[in-house]
């Protein structure tokens, strides 16, 4: 809707109430329009004065002010925008690790709790906890090219999971590509493309060194929690 002479823009308007809520509280919700703005300030009591630049309220009472337009506050230098882009990199990069090392204390206090509660109280009890946790194991049919047998280490792989998840979001077997049952020699298989980027030979590149050290613990972790079972 075209402005009429003399009135108070969108911009404006937004400063008139940053300002009000120095004093009182009306909260802007975001992409609100001009209309919006408008409705905004009238519901909470007030009208605009366009040609006093000011936000009177409709009843005069001493808690709702007369508040006027600030000044438009100076354009940032090219120095200063990117001065404030640093800071503000910097403030999402720090929440990111608060939140990695948050992630990271949870991950141990539960491999801590896990491994108290696997911890036999008495030496007799020892034998009824290993049934306990050759419940929690599951043999995998591999087929009959194999013709082996598997346990997978489930408690194991999944701590192990959560920590990859906290790292990279992914799981081992998903970052590996295959399945989550595959065998030791599927795993290796899957292993070999990424040996392309070992630090020896990606020249220093970090985005390659970090596929390579991410698919190296995924194997790493997939082998140690799968053993053959013995008839």
């Amino acid at each position: 809707m075209p402005l009429k002479n003399g009135e108070l823009t969108a911009t404006e308007l937004r400063r008139l109430i940053k300002k009000h809520n120095e004093l009182m509280s009306i909260k802007i919700p975001p992409k609100t329009n001009r209309d919006g703005l408008i409705k905004l300030i009238t519901d909470n009591g007030y009208k605009i004065n366009h040609s006093g630049q000011k936000l009177e309220p409709s009843v005069k009472m001493k808690r709702k002010p007369v508040v006027k337009l600030p000044p438009a506050p100076p354009k940032k230098t090219a120095e200063e925008k990117a001065e404030a882009k640093k800071k503000k990199q910097s403030k999402a990069e720090k929440q990111e690790e608060e939140a990695f090392e948050s992630r990271k204390r949870k991950i141990e206090a539960i491999q801590k709790i896990r491994k108290k509660k696997t911890q036999p109280k008495k030496e007799d009890d020892k034998k009824n906890e290993e049934k306990k946790e050759d419940k929690k194991e599951e043999i995998l049919l591999l087929g009959d090219k194999v013709k082996k047998q598997y346990i997978l280490k489930r408690n194991e792989r999944f701590a192990g999971n959560q920590k990859l998840k906290s790292l990279y979001k992914k799981t081992a077997h998903s970052i590996l590509g295959i399945s989550e049952k595959a065998s030791p020699e599927e795993i290796r298989e899957a292993y070999k493309p990424f040996l392309k980027f070992h630090p020896d030979k990606n020249k220093g590149d970090k985005k390659k060194t970090e596929k390579f050290t991410m698919a190296t613990e995924a194997k790493n972790l997939m082998l140690r929690t799968i053993k053959e079972k013995k008839n």
